[in-house]
């Protein structure tokens, strides 16, 4: 697309992610006088409308579009950049006011600044009782929710005017608390995100500040503040997972409180905490995680957090039917596949079910019925294939089809290299499994040093699903 090209503008690429209720709002915004009185940005923009709801492909040269909003003068390239600049300003404009219009409270704590401000004296009723009113209705209680009490504080001890009257008692203690909840609470959440996301990747983040607020958590034991308290408990659980207790604590909170957060933040953040800290201490061979892990899912579907499409994503799906099946809850899993299915996005809801139904049959002994899903279908989704054809090869394995097995084999093995797309680290691992699976086929059991070779060599290298192996390995000694 040339770089003349109205369609490669900013503004217009800003416009391609307008939704129809967008368009109809920017509308009655530009053609208000109050925001733009400029004839030529409203012609602008209708144009762009046009372009933007007819032929996607079509070129359109800003010198095309210069006719449209200029008729009858020679173009000037400066000044034709000029609208396309006073237009994007006047979307941001849109942009901002829109996110301003659904937020009560920050209206209604600009208008108790605006009235003291202007020394209303006849609204600040009004003022306070809607301001309080909104705080009021707020649902949930993160760090936002203490910002925005603090800065309706500022504005009400600014209108009292405590300063003149020194004799009345101000809000000058609600000003510190809110603030102090607001400033710990953030902190603490950015912490414990921190600290999380150093489990995978080690980054050396400077943070201001973080041992004299711990020493102040320490000591003044905010637990009757929700947010602090848990965001506290997730720092310490991951921070110092050798102590159990800090997980049955946040665990015990989050039963509390978790009404108190966001959805999104609830299932992403708190409860995902306690999720990964049940599979760390999984990975380390503690197994009576698993249950508490089965537990901790199942405390979020009893919850009604996915309610609707699109709220379950596939990896979310498979987690909590592997971690059913590793327990041996067979008809959990089932009915889970069944009841939970339709809050898949649509395009990945075929593949997620059929999958995750070929890997109740396996751990349920019905490998025919493995073998006629998973036979069936060729996954879109490289991740997806991957697995397949693992589970196929345990499958295979488990009912001594030796032919099928070797046939499987190198069909995958061309599939792995056919496919560059898969990352080079991932694909030697299942190169590797592969190649010892081959091995394990021809160790005969009880052979003690052709066992103890092949465990060795495993134990060496990066190979995907080790476990299964060493499992069959087990079963060979």
């Amino acid at each position: 697309m040339p770089a003349s090209d109205l369609r490669n503008t900013k503004v217009f690429s800003v416009f391609e992610r307008f939704h129809a209720l967008d368009w109809s709002r920017f509308d009655r915004f530009i053609h208000s006088p109050y925001f733009n009185q400029s004839e030529e940005l409203i012609r602008l923009y209708e144009l762009c409308h046009k372009l933007l709801k007819g032929n996607g492909q079509r070129s359109f040269s800003k010198e095309e579009a210069w006719k449209k909003i200029k008729k009858g003068h020679s173009y000037d390239d400066v000044r034709m950049r000029k609208y396309l600049s006073d237009l994007l300003k006047l979307v941001e404009q849109y942009l901002a006011q829109a996110q301003f219009e659904e937020d009560d409270i920050r209206q209604s704590i600009y208008l108790l600044q605006a009235i003291g401000d202007r020394q209303i004296a006849k609204l600040e009723r009004t003022g306070m009782r809607t301001v309080r009113k909104n705080l009021e209705k707020m649902a949930y209680r993160t760090p936002d929710y203490y910002l925005s009490n603090y800065e309706a504080e500022i504005n009400l001890y600014n209108l009292v005017d405590f300063e003149t009257n020194r004799e009345e008692k101000s809000n000058i203690e609600a000003i510190s608390n809110n603030l102090d909840y607001f400033y710990l609470g953030e902190k603490l959440r950015i912490l414990s995100n921190v600290s999380s996301r150093k489990k995978v990747i080690q980054h050396d983040y400077q943070l201001g500040l973080i041992e004299e607020i711990i020493k102040t958590i320490d000591l003044k034991k905010y637990e009757s503040n929700p947010t602090i308290a848990i965001y506290y408990q997730i720092y310490l659980v991951n921070t110092d997972p050798s102590n159990e207790d800090h997980y049955f604590k946040l665990k015990e909170l989050l039963e509390q409180h978790y009404q108190l957060f966001p959805s999104e933040e609830v299932l992403n953040t708190l409860y995902a905490a306690a999720q990964n800290y049940c599979i760390f201490k999984i990975n380390r061979g503690q197994q009576n995680f698993l249950k508490e892990l089965f537990d901790v899912y199942k405390s979020i579907l009893d919850k009604g957090f996915y309610s609707q499409e699109n709220t379950m994503t596939p990896s979310r799906f498979r987690n909590m039917v592997v971690t059913g099946l590793r327990l041996k809850e067979f008809t959990w899993v089932e009915e889970f596949i069944q009841k939970y299915q339709e809050f898949l996005p649509e395009r990945f809801r075929e593949n997620a079910v059929s999958f995750n139904l070929a890997q109740l049959y396996f751990y349920q002994k019905k490998y025919e019925k493995v073998i006629s899903i998973l036979q069936q279908i060729e996954y879109e989704d490289f991740t997806y294939n991957l697995n397949s054809k693992v589970t196929l090869l345990f499958t295979y394995y488990e009912m001594d089809e030796v032919e099928p097995l070797f046939s499987l084999l190198d069909s995958f093995s061309k599939y792995l290299n056919r496919h560059k797309e898969i990352p080079t680290n991932r694909r030697l691992n299942y190169q590797n499994l592969i190649r010892f699976t081959r091995k394990l086929t021809n160790v005969m059991p009880g052979d003690k040093p052709a066992i103890d070779k092949l465990k060795k060599e495993i134990s060496e290298t990066k190979v995907a699903s080790v476990n299964w192996l060493k499992e069959k390995i087990a079963e060979l000694e």
